[in-house]
């Protein structure tokens, strides 16, 4: 777990930097408090998902409207891309490894007959 946790805190540095480009306010006191979420969203053992953390976070960095919209945009660009690219090499990784291994066995098979 804790190497997933230093993953998303380099994410979120990266996301924090971003939304500062992107004309949000914040400051030193903003990343207290979005590490402050982030460290008690994954003590909790039933808050894996983070697509709910984004509703943890906006309070925190959000003033309106429009920076919610701007908010939920730049959170999936900086979160949920990664993911779902972690999710889907694990997957073709995994498909390999089968396909290998399916390999193997009838290499050995077919040499025995």
């Amino acid at each position: 777990m804790e190497e997933k946790l230093q993953n998303i805190y380099l994410i979120t540095i990266n996301f924090l930097a971003k939304l500062r480009e992107n004309n949000f306010s914040v400051g030193i006191n903003t990343y207290i408090e979005v590490f402050r979420v982030i460290d008690w969203f994954f003590e909790k053992p039933d808050t894996k998902d983070i697509q709910s953390l984004k509703n943890y976070l906006a309070p925190v960095i959000c003033k309106n409207k429009e920076e919610l919209v701007k908010f939920e945009s730049l959170f999936t660009s900086a979160f949920l891309k990664p993911v779902i690219k972690e999710y889907e090499t694990k997957k073709i990784e995994d498909r390999n490894k089968k396909r290998k291994a399916i390999l193997y066995l009838f290499t050995a098979v077919f040499d025995i007959i």
